[in-house]
């Protein structure tokens, strides 16, 4: 096997090996969501559909140079951590932005679906091509996972010797019980089950395409299903310049 990698990987993540070759590129879905919360005075409870739920908190350690460690208490609904708003508003600094502060401090759940399932199918899938893998077993390996692909979102794109060649949206996408288009782009209602998910997507029904009839494959972070998909991929990766460029290029 050949090719790139990123730095901390264990394994080659574009590439080629005696049999497939592969590639990827980043699919931008909306893998997350924010619930505002509704805690009790004391801390301990959130609330939803009219009923109190235990905050379970854990302990961070944090060694600063220097300086004694640092203790972070971060407590943990069943959506994910609690967030507080003025830590939201700061954390804009990281992206070169800024976000208004609110005039009264509130709570958020944050859902990341990359952490809802254990072990990163990744790594298992290049492992998976490392020892020969053609565009077949990819199929059928992301086809199994029925409790939906772990990774960080990507569109993988793979070609083997047998002339077969495929795509396939690699990301845990949550399930939304409410189906409202684009709803992960709002601040959800934490205190309704209505807006929790259901799960990941599984693995045979991840957007793909195999051998299409035209003969060729185009990704270049460009939003790959219609609005009208079965599940909800969010607003954040839609047509780009340079996918259009490439199409049109391969035509002539």
């Amino acid at each position: 096997m050949s090719g790139a990698s990123i730095p901390g990987s264990p394994m080659v993540f574009m590439g080629r090996t005696a049999t497939t070759s592969f590639g990827m590129t980043s699919a931008l879905n909306d893998i997350s969501d924010l619930w505002q919360e509704e805690i009790s005075e004391d801390g301990k409870y959130y609330k939803v559909d009219g009923e109190l739920r235990t905050i379970n908190y854990i302990e961070e350690t944090i060694k600063v140079k220097g300086q004694e460690d640092v203790i972070h208490k971060v407590g943990f609904t069943h959506r994910g951590p609690l967030l507080s708003s003025t830590l939201l508003s700061e954390s804009a600094v990281l992206f070169g932005g800024s976000l208004p502060k609110l005039k009264k401090e509130r709570t958020f759940s944050l859902g990341w679906a990359f952490a809802k399932k254990d072990g990163d199918d990744m790594i298992e899938l290049v492992y998976l091509l490392a020892k020969g893998a053609k565009v077949k077993d990819v199929v059928d390996y992301v086809d199994s996972l029925t409790g939906g692909f772990n990774g960080l979102p990507q569109n993988g794109l793979f070609a083997d010797n047998d002339g077969d060649i495929a795509f396939i949206m690699l990301c845990p996408n949550p399930i939304r019980k409410d189906q409202t288009p684009l709803i992960g782009s709002r601040v959800l209602d934490g205190r309704s089950s209505a807006y929790d998910w259901m799960g990941l997507v599984p693995g045979k029904d991840l957007p793909r395409s195999v051998n299409p009839e035209r003969g060729y494959i185009v990704t270049a972070n460009n939003r790959q299903v219609p609005e009208n998909s079965l599940y909800d991929y969010g607003a954040g990766n839609g047509p780009t310049g340079r996918s259009k460029r490439i199409d049109e290029v391969i035509r002539k």
